[in-house]
């Protein structure tokens, strides 16, 4: 927990907890991810109200909230058969009175290259709501299928 003029800051690193890969057809290849960066709020006021992280990483508070510092996208490889169209879903969760609600940058629904690769990026908005000071870790699911 850091202070900072009477304001209490709390650092958000935001964890990925799960993913599930399904393909739906036998003769398709397994989808895989690796993670590339970790969703990182960096350091936000202990105050109620939203932090948005938009589509490049920039922080704004809303209702209240203060963001400080530069958010990091989450960025992951996603591999599998070349040119198959593949669906993207994620959903965040609550702990200690915050709210990560992710977003997928880009549409949910996408196309892996010729080479059978494609960048994911997730960003989101954190929602406190009396929160508990410290450092708290939050998760969210992503979940990748083909078509």
């Amino acid at each position: 927990m850091l202070f900072n003029r009477s304001r209490q800051y709390i650092l958000y690193p935001i964890g990925m907890t799960l993913l599930l890969l399904s393909p739906l057809a036998w003769s398709q290849t397994a989808l895989t991810i690796n993670e590339r960066d970790t969703l990182d709020f960096g350091v936000i006021s202990n105050e109620n109200g939203i932090c948005k992280m938009n589509n490049v990483g920039a922080l704004s508070g809303v209702n209240g909230q203060t963001c400080v510092g530069t958010g990091v996208l989450a960025k992951f490889q996603i591999k599998g058969q070349a040119n198959y169209a593949f669906f993207i879903l994620v959903s965040g969760s609550s702990s200690n009175g915050v709210t990560l609600t992710p977003k997928i940058k880009g549409g949910s629904s996408r196309t892996l290259s010729a080479s059978g690769t494609r960048t994911i990026y997730i960003f989101g908005e954190l929602t406190l709501n009396n929160a508990t000071p410290g450092t708290p870790s939050l998760s969210y699911l992503m979940s990748v299928n083909y078509e």
